[in-house]
């Protein structure tokens, strides 16, 4: 950490690149720094970078952690670039999801979730580690992103499972129309029910 610190206050351009390689915690420190930035380097610095994490599997989750970090402030066209490249690498992708689950509510207030969403849909490692987080704070999203849950849980058993624990955790705070559809759903969705139970039971005991 001490290092990220000195060096990073030194330095802001892809320099910074010519460290990733010489030891696993500096490459997770900087490409956290670096996917945090994404919006302020050039095209040509965001390339170099992308192309530095196809090399370095460290380097690529903790970019893709930094990127999620600071999603929301990022441009459209930046916004677009991550998930594109969140669909070539699967470490990146997933410290995508890793960063992106810190503040999911925030994202959903800002429009900006629901690219996430229809990404989520046709990735289910980077959906399942939005799962918790989603199901947590389900009564705050739209009824769009709502039918988008329960149509990636029925298709993804893992997410369904963990969404379902999330949800039945916050149960009793849900609004009655939410209630009725969640248990609604779990009569149809074994995984997603063994989910609920498990969290329900959890607060029983």
């Amino acid at each position: 950490m001490a290092y990220k610190i000195s060096v990073a206050k030194k330095k802001t351009g892809t320099s910074l690149a010519a460290h990733v390689g010489i030891d696993p915690e500096v490459d997770y420190e900087i490409g956290v720094f670096f996917g945090s930035k994404l919006d302020e380097l050039t095209e040509a610095g965001r390339n170099k970078i992308m192309t530095l994490s196809s090399k370095n599997q460290i380097f690529a989750w903790a970019l893709g952690h930094g990127a999620g970090l600071k999603f929301k402030k990022n441009s459209f066209e930046v916004k677009k670039m991550i998930l594109n490249f969140a669909d070539k690498s699967p470490y990146f992708s997933g410290g995508l999801g890793h960063g992106l689950s810190r503040h999911i509510r925030k994202l959903a207030t800002s429009n900006s979730l629901e690219p996430i969403m229809e990404f989520a849909e046709e990735h289910p490692v980077f959906a399942f580690d939005l799962a918790y987080d989603l199901g947590y704070h389900f009564g705050a999203f739209s009824e769009k992103i709502k039918q988008t849950i329960y149509h990636i849980a029925t298709k993804n058993d893992q997410f369904a499972f963990r969404v379902g624990d999330a949800i039945g955790g916050i149960y009793e705070e849900l609004e009655s129309r939410d209630r009725e559809f969640v248990m609604d759903y779990t009569g149809k969705n074994k995984h997603f029910s063994k989910g609920f139970s498990k969290s329900s039971h959890k607060k029983e005991l």
